[in-house]
């Protein structure tokens, strides 16, 4: 049952007040980020805490600032061990009296805490840093992180500001920034200009071959990644070896790109606003032959092709057609400036809020973007045909720290898309522009005597074979669509450290749910088309007929509706173990999921579209770090997928990987000032995809018989009627994994000691067997009514990627960076 404007106004108010109340709830509790010594009460400067001074007390003076020199007030100084202690003052001065020996410790919220021992100074100044997490010496990895040394899997990162482009679309950032990603886009039609990625190429012709894609851990469509925004993201990698991506199990044989967006992080409040105003227009265009043109070069072909028929345009139409009179006689369409501007404005704003204190920190952001299409708009109509977009995007992370032990990682995001546009796609649309002859007539007849004060518009057209001929000008105004998207994503992740047990384990369960919905109306009118009866050439006088006076609607017919939604549920639990023993470093992780797709099938009667696809799934990984310098990885995944049976049902797919860091040992020290860094490494193992084919051809293991094979007649009197059985599907219980089996062998290396130079390159392998096809090897004498189908195609694939970061500080204020990558991939079908 559809919902009623103001049912929806009061839907959308109760999720914006749970989002900003979930935001609210991590404000840091105490005003001015003013820290207090336990049994103290808070003041301003020193006098927040007494004075203790006796003969044996020195007193130390100074100030403390932030990086850039800023003095920092409210920094709580204290003597290491006692409840002693003052604030710094509004200038971030501070004195305090000590004794002979002791420690002063300077803390504030969001920046790392500094030690200090005493001797006899009697000033200490002070600079404090911002508390950061490295992102750039740590690698995301399949359910986790790790040092960048130690990772010996094939994964690229990009920097999250080569993402930032003026679009609203995500995908059309990938290309040329992520050395292994192949990406090209078909269509710049806004709401569809999704580009098509692939990992390393496309190393199967199955039904599926683009990535797996995962944000925040949780398996997303093209569409969520596409309308992703670049502030929100904290960082975007690519795993491309199985050693990266076999713990992801049915998904992992066509490699994964993983989103992490950005959470809080302790301290003072921080407001970013960024606003996108760009102007967009096609980045190519092909150029069309104007009518004079294309009435010559058709009269040369056909005369070429057959002399005997002569010319198809007579002179006298070419040389009216040229001098530009009567062009409802003599019409010279260029159909695409007459459908398509040639630019259009779009808008875009961005505000994120971020912070928090020790109970919670917390990110939060709204983005409310416009974007609009090339095509004309005909005033004549009473709606807008052109392409209108109206989003909404809003993001709330919080991460809760309910002990010292314990955190609780909130993530709500939600997604609202109103779409108007034509009722054909721009997309076909512009087919049809390329198939449309410029002189056969004009897109609007003007009225003739007989037409005066017909109140309709006049639509050009002529008859081919009896039909109506394609006008695409009629097409892009006889209608609209008009649609209402909606996707909301939850995701709560509870982490428990466990050292009470044995230091570095710790236990994590995640939950998440995303719920989508669409709702469309469609509307459209019947063009009445008009063709040239009679014209004199010499007066410019012609008088139309109508070529479909009976079929033809003048006013909008009834809505079309269409909807469509699915709704997706994902449970995790990890238990991690990573502990030092010396020079030995040792970690465990073992992962459980499941997982459940529900999709409503939209207008599709089929049970198979319409059942929930689930998956399940046990993997784990294995590491060993020997001094820095030798790694070792084994990583598995165990995966049910309920499209098979028996023992298929379950696929095991390992790998094993090993690295060197080289540059570690002592025989390289003497290289370390050119060559600051060098690893090699070498990966192997299988990975598995259940996606062998579409939502309707699963459960290969039972046959599909239906009604509607034809029908036959019985009985004496050949009267009794019966319809007849089809065979659509045979049962083969045999069917089982897509399965990959990859082999990369890589480089890493860093030049000059501050790593200026980083240059990755990677070779790789694929071999991709048991591939779903139609096995052609059946004849028709077999007699079978479908044809049979098999895990029996074969792929081989080969190539290599690499990249090359440069990266030099002239000054504080002044660096320059860039980045160059390759791609080569090819295959061999077997």
């Amino acid at each position: 049952m559809d919902l009623s404007s103001k049912t929806r106004f009061r839907v959308y108010g109760i999720l914006l007040l749970l989002f900003f109340t979930q935001a609210a709830a991590a404000l840091p509790r105490q005003s001015g980020n003013r820290a207090v010594t336990a049994g103290q009460s808070p003041g301003i400067g020193a006098s927040a805490f007494p004075e203790v001074t006796n003969q044996n007390q020195l007193r130390v003076r100074g100030k403390v600032t932030d990086q850039s020199g800023a003095p920092l007030p409210g920094v709580t100084v204290t003597i290491e061990g006692t409840t002693r202690g003052v604030i710094t003052d509004t200038d971030g001065t501070y004195s305090i009296d000590r004794k002979a020996g002791e420690k002063l410790v300077f803390s504030f919220v969001g920046m790392e805490t500094q030690i200090i021992a005493l001797t006899n100074q009697t000033v200490i100044d002070v600079k404090l840093l911002e508390k950061t997490e490295e992102l750039e010496d740590v690698t995301v990895m399949a359910f986790g992180r790790a040092k960048k040394e130690s990772v010996v899997s094939s994964i690229s990162t990009v920097k999250v500001a080569e993402l930032r482009l003026p679009a609203s679309n995500l995908t059309t950032a990938l290309a040329g920034k992520i050395a292994g990603i192949i990406s090209y886009q078909t269509t710049g039609e806004p709401g569809a200009d999704n580009a098509q990625f692939f990992v390393r190429g496309v190393t199967t012709f199955g039904y599926k071959t683009s990535p797996l894609i995962l944000i925040d851990g949780f398996e997303s469509t093209t569409d969520d990644l596409a309308r992703l925004q670049p502030d929100d993201i904290e960082s975007f990698s690519v795993m491309k070896d199985a050693s990266a991506t076999v713990m992801y199990g049915a998904r992992s044989a066509n490699g994964i790109i993983s989103v992490v967006t950005k959470a809080g992080r302790e301290g003072v409040v921080k407001i970013s606003v960024r606003a996108d105003v760009n102007l967009a227009m096609p980045t190519r265009k092909i150029e069309f032959l104007d009518g004079v043109s294309y009435m010559r070069l058709y009269n040369e072909a056909q005369i070429t092709r057959n002399p005997t028929l002569g010319a198809y345009y007579d002179e006298q139409k070419i040389q009216a057609t040229m001098r530009g009179e009567y062009p409802m006689i003599y019409p010279n369409v260029m159909w695409y400036d007459a459908l398509f501007n040639k630019s259009t404005v779009n808008e875009k704003g961005n505000i994120n809020i971020s912070g928090g204190g020790k109970v919670a920190t917390y990110y939060v952001s709204g983005t409310m973007e416009h974007e609009t299409g090339l095509l004309k708009v005909d005033r004549r109509n009473n709606f807008n045909n052109n392409i209108d977009i109206t989003r909404t995007h809003i993001r709330s992370n919080v991460v809760f720290n309910l002990s010292p032990t314990t955190t609780l990682d909130t993530r709500i995001t939600g997604r609202f898309e109103r779409y108007t546009g034509p009722y054909e796609s721009a997309g076909e649309i512009y087919r049809q522009i390329m198939w449309s002859n410029p002189v056969d007539f004009p897109f609007i007849y003007e009225p003739d005597e007989a037409n005066k004060y017909t109140e309709h518009v006049l639509f050009g057209s002529t008859l081919v074979g009896g039909s109506v001929k394609v006008n695409p000008y009629a097409s892009m105004v006889r209608g609209y669509e008009d649609r209402n998207e909606t996707s909301i994503t939850a995701q709560a992740t509870l982490t428990q450290e466990l050292g009470f047990i044995t230091k570095g384990l710790k236990i994590s369960l995640k939950a998440s749910a995303n719920s989508w919905g669409k709702y469309t109306s469609r509307r459209t009118y019947s063009p009445y088309y008009y063709a040239l009866e009679s014209y004199n050439q010499i007066t410019g006088e012609y008088s139309l007929f109508a070529l479909n006076p009976t079929t033809g609607r003048a006013y909008l017919g009834d809505v079309e509706p269409g909807r469509d939604a699915s709704g997706q549920y994902y449970y995790e639990g990890i238990l991690n173990w990573n502990r030092e023993f010396g020079k030995h470093k040792v970690g465990f992780t073992t992962v459980a999921i499941a997982q459940e797709n529900l999709v409503t099938g939209g207008n599709s009667s089929s049970i198979y579209y319409t059942l929930p696809e689930k998956n399940l799934g046990i993997s784990g990984r294995t590491t060993y770090d020997y001094s820095s310098r030798y790694f070792v990885d084994f990583s598995y995944g165990y995966n049910g997928s309920e499209k098979f049976t028996g023992s298929k049902q379950f696929g095991f797919f390992p790998a094993l990987a090993a690295g060197w860091m080289v540059s570690n040992e002592k025989f390289f020290e003497p290289y370390k000032n050119a060559v600051s860094a060098l690893k090699l490494k070498l990966s192997w193992g299988r990975g598995g995809n259940d996606a062998i084919a579409g939502r309707e051809g699963r459960f290969f293991f039972l046959s599909d018989v239906e009604l509607g094979g034809g029908s036959y007649r019985w009985g004496n009197t050949f009267q009794n009627y019966y319809q007849g059985y089809r065979v659509s599907r045979y049962a083969n219980p045999n069917i089982t994994w897509e399965v990959s089996t990859k082999y990369n062998a890589g480089v890493e290396l860093s030049l000059f000691k501050n790593e200026s130079v980083r240059i990755q390159a990677d070779f790789f392998k694929d071999i991709r067997d048991k591939i779903y096809m139609v096995r052609e090897n059946f004849p028709a004498s077999s007699g079978l009514e479908a044809s049979i189908s098999g895990n029996v195609g074969k792929v081989e694939s080969h190539g290599i990627d690499a990249s090359l970061d440069l990266e030099h500080q002239f000054s504080k204020d002044f660096w320059l960076t860039g980045r160059a990558n390759f791609t080569y991939a090819t295959n061999k079908y077997v």
